[in-house]
């Protein structure tokens, strides 16, 4: 993490299971580290194979710059450092270079803005009338 305050953005965007995940860059390479914990140490761990396809590098759908008048201060994949292949999984699984992360005066503008690390928020409207509900 670059700074721990964002910690809580990242855990509770990636499940448990993956936080604690070992990430393989082959296929081949899991199934035998698997084979050998599971079968020869009995024990029970978490494995993942990251994409060969880049995701690291994928850019999000508008530059942060855009989102600052929301509060948005970064994506959620700027937060941390990962090695590259633990990156492309997480890209790849979570999309966290899509995951704005909001300030203080995005919870104050959530009237104009649906997404912040912590919540979904969302307007629904009556089809007829198209009042808020």
């Amino acid at each position: 993490m670059k700074d721990n305050k964002h910690a809580k953005y990242v855990e509770n965007h990636i499940s448990a299971n993956d936080m604690k995940a070992f990430v393989f860059e082959m296929k081949e390479d899991m199934e035998l580290f698997l084979k050998e914990m599971r079968d020869n140490c009995k024990l029970r761990v978490n494995a993942v194979c990251a994409p060969s396809e880049s995701f690291a590098e994928k850019r999000p759908p508008k530059p942060i710059e855009e989102l600052y008048r929301y509060g948005f201060c970064s994506y959620l994949r700027e937060l941390f450092d990962a090695p590259l292949p633990v990156m492309n999984y997480l890209c790849y699984q979570y999309h966290i270079y899509e995951v704005p992360v909001g300030t203080e005066k995005t919870r104050n503008m959530i009237e104009r803005v649906r997404y912040i690390p912590e919540h979904l928020y969302c307007q629904l409207r009556d089809k007829n009338n198209s009042e808020l509900w």
